[in-house]
């Protein structure tokens, strides 16, 4: 009897901009041996076809496309394969996962795996999971101020302009059972080592384990200069952040808006209630996803 080829469930975001179409992805994983169903990346469909029984779960997309699936994932389930056809693709470039090829497709037959723990946040926006990370100060204005499609040397010098001139924000951390009071020109959280415009701020940063990085830059002039410049060119020295990597975290301030993966959150509360303090906390789930990755 033949043996029964394996089932993949396959997430195509026809807007990320690859030159990959959708027919060439669903031919790719059929030579080499898979079936495939699949489905767009829009909320009503990414719900239907997690619904459908399969042995892998393959998002071909940009690193968007990916935290939206893996956030509706169910722990201990399928595995999730990562086909990066987006501008960044941090997570892909995270977890070691080059371009679509034949022989990244095969190597999902090996099941070689590594855990995902999520993040579990609760803040003014109500509950989420977070996937790659949220911040504020800085990065969040710089996103705010760019097009949805831009090119890296474009972002950077955007987000070293904020570096300089952005808005300190005032927060009260509390890291694990650790207090901290401060001026933050970033506060960013992170699961992966490479956030925004490919900038690898949290170098070192080990995806695998239950931790998520806390990276820090305080308001300072010498600092923010140091990180301005860092911004341009990230591979020119190591970045100018404090790391620290937690499973909780507090974060208390008056936020005017903040990035929760790669969007933005408004205050849109006015008078007293914007004024007033609010609080977002995060810790790690308890239960991993799964990630395929290269032998």
């Amino acid at each position: 009897m033949a043996k029964k080829s394996k089932r993949v469930t396959l997430i195509y975001n026809e807007n990320a901009g690859s030159a990959e179409s959708q027919s060439d992805v669903v031919e790719l994983i059929t030579r080499v041996g898979f079936t495939v169903t699949c489905f767009s990346k829009k909320k009503r469909d990414i719900d239907k076809a997690l619904e459908e029984p399969a042995d892998i779960v393959a998002v071909a997309g940009g690193d968007g496309a990916v935290a939206k699936v893996a956030a509706r994932m169910r722990p201990n389930g399928c595995p999730i394969a990562v086909l990066p056809l987006g501008t960044a693709n941090n997570i892909a470039k995270s977890l070691g996962i080059g371009q679509p090829t034949v022989e990244l497709v095969a190597s999902w037959h090996a099941e070689k795996m590594i855990a995902f723990y999520p993040i579990a946040a609760n803040g003014p926006w109500g509950r989420s999971r977070i996937i790659e990370g949220l911040g504020f100060g800085a990065i969040e204005q710089a996103i705010a101020e760019l097009p949805s499609k831009t090119g890296f040397a474009n972002a950077r010098n955007k987000y070293a302009e904020a570096a300089l001139n952005a808005p300190a924000e005032e927060l009260k951390l509390r890291i694990e059972d650790e207090p901290r009071t401060g001026k933050f020109t970033v506060l960013e959280v992170t699961k992966f080592p490479y956030i925004g415009p490919n900038l690898p701020l949290a170098a070192g940063m080990d995806s695998s384990g239950r931790n998520f990085a806390v990276c820090s830059v305080e308001d300072d002039p010498k600092d923010r200069e140091a990180l301005a410049k860092w911004f341009a060119k990230p591979h020119d020295a190591k970045p100018p952040v404090k790391v620290r990597t937690a499973e909780r975290l507090e974060v208390t301030g008056r936020f005017r808006q903040m990035r929760i993966e790669g969007d933005l959150w408004r205050n849109k509360e006015a008078g007293k209630n914007g004024d007033a303090a609010q609080v977002v906390v995060l810790e790690t789930e308890a239960e991993p996803l799964s990630f395929l990755v290269p032998q």
